[in-house]
């Protein structure tokens, strides 16, 4: 994204994430999935940015982190595998109920 700050890619990228898991609450989504899906609109975001993208909102209580239901080990599953869900606060801030500084652009 030619001339635009970081810090709005990084809103914009953060903000499609709980857009994304918000069409399909209360299911789980896997990671590389919504990763491409989030691809698709915030283009030229690496996987470590995606990532860090998704630790802070597991972070700050927006998302979060589930284990496949047939895999005992979630702790050691890689983020590419590993399933994440919205949460009633990321509900409300994908809804623009409340606002986080952070997220708006």
């Amino acid at each position: 994204m030619p001339d635009v700050p970081a810090s709005h890619v990084i809103k914009l990228a953060r903000r499609e994430i709980l857009v994304t898991l918000k069409s399909i609450y209360p299911s789980a989504l896997p990671v590389e999935v919504l990763s491409r899906a989030v691809g698709t609109i915030v283009v030229g975001r690496e996987w470590d940015d995606f990532r860090a993208d998704l630790i802070y909102l597991c972070e700050k209580g927006y998302v979060q982190p589930r284990a496949h239901p047939d895999d005992p080990n979630a702790s050691k599953v890689p983020w590419k595998r590993r399933w994440v869900r919205l949460t009633p606060a990321g509900v409300e801030v994908a809804d623009s109920c409340i606002t986080d500084p952070a997220l708006d652009l």
